[in-house]
């Protein structure tokens, strides 16, 4: 596992000043800061602000009890020539995670950036394995910099020490079988990042790992043969280890098909 959890996310630049509500006039010699945006599309030039996120302590060895945690801003405007200060600001009326469960590195927008990150370090705690919980933050205009675009002004951060079916699981139950929290525990220590050579159509380089799964599969063992070896594997583990959904033994074993 890395040592620090990075949300992946393309940044943008700021879109027209006419969308904002909050600009009225988008001054040059300003800095305007705001959560950062994914990519824009090729043929709609729209642009998804993305305002939540969520990360899990059980994607982590069993002994991680602190992660540092960074959230990509990006500014427009008048470039900083030395570090500044910016003010973020945490929505207590929305935010569930304990004040004791994160702190925060200090609010300093590097010079020469157009990006940058929020740096929170958040605590696991007992709780975790059955509730998740949610740190808002608000972006504040200070001396250094005015609110940005008004869609991205606010995140969202979702913690917890709990695994979720991930989205493209559906797509895998003739392999997998239904979803188990302790198939995927397993999955994400046997198909780790660097596994699998197999190389990206649009990057040429390696891509495929228990994040980053294909979707389309009409026919895995063929088009994906490294990613199939490792289902294998897979399936080998729980036939050699006897495992029970959520450890009752009353309940069938874990197979798979």
């Amino acid at each position: 596992m890395r040592n620090s959890f990075y949300i992946c996310l393309l940044l943008a630049l700021f879109t027209s000043c006419k969308e904002n509500q909050d600009i009225t006039t988008f001054d040059l010699n300003q800095r305007y800061l705001n959560f950062s945006q994914t990519d824009t599309t090729a043929l709609t030039y729209d642009i998804n602000y993305l305002g939540t996120s969520e990360y899990s302590f059980a994607l982590e060895e069993q002994e991680t009890n602190v992660k540092k945690v960074g959230i990509p801003i990006a500014m427009a405007g008048k470039m900083p020539e030395q570090d500044l200060n910016y003010t973020v600001a945490v929505n207590q009326e929305l935010t569930t995670l304990p004040k004791d469960a994160y702190t925060f590195d200090p609010f300093i927008y590097r010079k020469g950036r157009v990006k940058d990150s929020v740096f929170v370090q958040v605590k696991k705690i007992e709780a975790m394995k059955t509730k998740k919980f949610i740190l808002v933050l608000d972006i504040v205009e200070n001396e250094n910099f005015k609110v940005g675009h008004n869609k991205a002004t606010s995140f969202q951060l979702t913690v917890s020490n709990m695994l979720s079916e991930p989205s493209w699981w559906s797509r895998y139950t003739d392999y997998m079988g239904p979803y188990y929290p302790e198939v995927y525990q397993q999955w994400i220590y046997t198909y780790v990042e660097g596994a699998d050579p197999t190389l990206s159509p649009v990057t040429n380089k390696p891509y495929l790992y228990w994040g980053n799964m294909p979707t389309y599969i009409p026919n895995l063992p063929e088009d994906y043969p490294i990613l199939y070896h490792h289902i294998l594997k897979l399936k080998k583990y729980f036939q050699e280890n006897v495992v029970y959904p959520n450890g009752d033994s009353s309940k069938p074993r874990i197979l798979l098909p």
